[in-house]
């Protein structure tokens, strides 16, 4: 396979820095995604040639997924890395007949056309629909054998045939995976226990990105989402361990859930100032205190507190 030497070979190392910046390990990605860890090592390191190119890029999309990235951008500098350019997309072209004249048939004999003023279907192309019918064919054949790949590295693994089924929903169908997650964090659910007792809304005058730094002194755990144009890049629940800074980007809405604030400082775009004026509200310890933040867009903050029951 040809590679092509400009800055862009370096695209997978951008990728490994961006994960460990964030603190993600390699296998809370595997684990998220129920795609064997090796792969993903293999990648960091630019061997992409581990796998046939259909199941790099599904497993290159999902990892950059994982970690944030512009899953769009991130294969579009595979494409450049492997091939030295951008791959064109394939694109079917349709001409209206104006007149039965022979410039206008011959002009039409390349493109598939539908309609005729006296006969219809008179001109389709039969080589295009042979084509089509050879895609088809060969997306089925494809989705086939990515079915039997997932399920090979997911038995690795020890994942019964339900999950796998998700799996494979999660890596074919990005929406489908949304539809899972959210299932799996259902709204408050990190936050049972608790009854909500107050709520307080400031401008920070800041926008996005964000970055958040969480540091504990004792284990605990926090609840992480971002939003980027839309789309929910990351909501998932994550350890906090003694003396390792857990950080978070967002380049759109941010929130996360603390269930106790005890021995935790949180740090905003390097600030430890700004929300640790909303983590205490008086007369409640901190083992009792839950919290929830909430970072607009617009750089609005709302912090909702929570007491144990």
């Amino acid at each position: 396979m040809a590679m092509n030497t400009t800055p862009k070979e370096l695209f997978y190392i951008d990728l490994k820095k961006k994960r460990e910046t964030q603190g993600i390990e390699i296998s809370e990605i595997s684990e998220q995604t129920k795609i064997n860890p090796k792969y993903f090592i293999e990648f960091e390191k630019g061997n992409f040639e581990v796998l046939p190119q259909v199941y790099t890029r599904l497993f290159l999309r999902s990892y950059a997924i994982e970690i944030g990235a512009d899953p769009v951008k991130i294969l579009e500098n595979y494409e450049i890395h492997t091939t030295g350019k951008i791959q064109p997309k394939n694109e079917f072209k349709f001409s209206p007949i104006l007149e039965n004249t022979e410039d206008t048939k011959q002009e039409i004999s390349n493109e598939i056309s539908f309609f005729d003023d006296d006969n219809l279907f008179k001109d389709i192309n039969l080589k295009k629909i042979i084509g089509i019918a050879v895609a088809l064919f060969l997306l089925i054949f494809i989705v086939s054998k990515l079915r039997d790949l997932t399920k090979e590295t997911t038995a690795d693994d020890g994942v019964n045939n339900t999950s796998t089924e998700q799996i494979e929903t999660s890596q074919i169908f990005s929406n489908s995976k949304e539809i899972i997650q959210h299932k799996a964090n259902l709204l408050g659910s990190y936050l049972d226990g608790f009854s909500f007792l107050d709520r307080k809304t400031i401008s920070l005058g800041i926008s996005p990105p964000y970055t958040l730094n969480v540091v504990s002194t004792i284990h605990s755990t926090i609840k992480i989402k971002t939003i980027e144009d839309g789309i929910t890049t990351l909501d998932k629940e994550l350890d906090l361990n003694p003396a390792k800074p857990l950080e978070r980007e967002s380049k759109g809405k941010l929130h996360f859930e603390l269930n106790n604030i005890d021995g935790i400082t949180v740090t905003l775009n390097g600030n430890d100032k700004i929300i640790s004026q909303f983590l205490k509200p008086e007369n409640i310890s901190n083992n009792d205190l839950a919290i929830r933040v909430i970072l607009e867009e617009d750089g609005s903050l709302t912090a909702e507190y929570f007491q144990a029951n």
